[in-house]
């Protein structure tokens, strides 16, 4: 039975270069199954996993995963244990050059040793949707999700406990500071706070009610929080009061904008993305912000710096930017979904 491509689903992708008159083209059943209809039109990038300059993972729905071993011109899809159109990677993370975890839906947790090109499942013991993991050093690490959900490792990640929270609302986020300072942030601005690595955590005021999506450290006293409604939350003295920061000009603007990640690179240099291309700097440690020029206009999902220069941008429809100047100008880069069906049609 041939299967064919709608016009709709065209249009959805966007895909400019492909006439109307290819909406009916039939598709081979013998294609790669990520490359058929039902799979292709709902790639959604979500999390960016590094582990060096060059070398870097991106993960998303349907339990994508993206790799890149010469800074963004080529990848390759790395085979994933999970590829249900309903099962999505929401967090990436290597604590080391071989060691990496990934979370998502219902409990799901992967782990790979390899640096990254095979992936397991790990028994997370959990039901609900984790969002984000982070390791502290080697052997510490924390995952969080939904219902207030932390799980904690003291062994690597080989075996992972639920911890008691203060909160039975969603965790979107965790970051670490250091060994054992860590904030998670999520839902109507729950903020929580650990001194002890991740073992215990307490709820701090936000004075903010908006979701909140993302936490980055620039260092152990400086942490920006970002979420809905354009939210910025920053702190100066490791997350015990936040204060509200935006630039007025830009505050009705970024009402409607979900602002979905955070990063920094470096103490002082930051970025922030979000719904309709939205991407925002801070050249003052989170003070102050300004909207940049982005190259796309469609949901970012993710911002990420492995240091000073190079960092990435992912989100809808599989989009992959990239910085080589510390967040002074973006660059789209190739993405292999996109690549392939363009090679189906010439």
């Amino acid at each position: 039975m041939k299967k064919y491509i709608p016009l709709c689903l065209l249009a959805t992708l966007g895909l400019g270069f492909l006439s109307p008159l290819y909406a009916d083209l039939p598709i081979s059943t013998n294609w790669p199954k990520s490359y058929q209809k039902s799979e292709f039109t709902t790639r959604f990038l979500r999390t960016i996993g590094w582990l060096n300059p060059d070398t870097f993972y991106v993960a998303g729905s349907q339990g994508t995963i993206l790799y890149t071993a010469d800074a963004g011109k080529t990848w390759q899809e790395q085979a994933s244990p999970v590829q249900n159109s309903w099962q999505w990677l929401n967090g990436l993370y290597f604590k080391n050059s071989k060691e990496g975890y990934a979370v998502g839906y219902k409990g799901l947790l992967l782990k790979t040793a390899d640096g990254g090109r095979t992936w397991q499942t790990v028994n997370s013991n959990q039901t609900v949707d984790l969002y984000a993991v982070q390791f502290s050093n080697d052997q510490n690490g924390v995952a969080v999700g939904d219902q207030g959900t932390i799980l904690h490792t003291t062994d690597g990640g080989n075996n992972w406990t639920s911890v008691t929270t203060p909160t039975g609302l969603a965790l979107n986020a965790v970051a670490f500071a250091n060994a054992t300072q860590g904030i998670a942030v999520g839902e109507r601005g729950v903020i929580l706070r650990t001194t002890d690595g991740g073992q215990t955590w307490t709820r701090e005021k936000s004075g903010n009610k908006n979701d909140l999506y993302s936490i980055a450290f620039a260092d152990p006293k400086t942490a920006v929080a970002v979420g809905n409604k354009g939210t910025i939350l920053r702190s100066n003295n490791g997350g015990l009061a936040w204060k509200h920061e935006q630039n007025k000009d830009l505050e009705k603007e970024l009402e409607r904008v979900r602002l979905t990640s955070v990063s920094f690179a470096g103490k002082h240099m930051a970025a922030a993305v979000g719904g309709f291309g939205t991407i925002l700097v801070s050249k003052d440690g989170g003070n102050s912000w300004q909207k940049m020029e982005s190259p796309v206009k469609k949901e970012l999902q993710a911002v990420s710096f492995v240091n000073n220069s190079v960092g990435l941008i992912v989100g809808r429809d599989g989009i992959i930017l990239r910085t080589n100047n510390g967040a002074k100008a973006w660059e789209q880069v190739p993405n292999p979904m996109i690549d392939n069906l363009r090679k189906m049609f010439g």
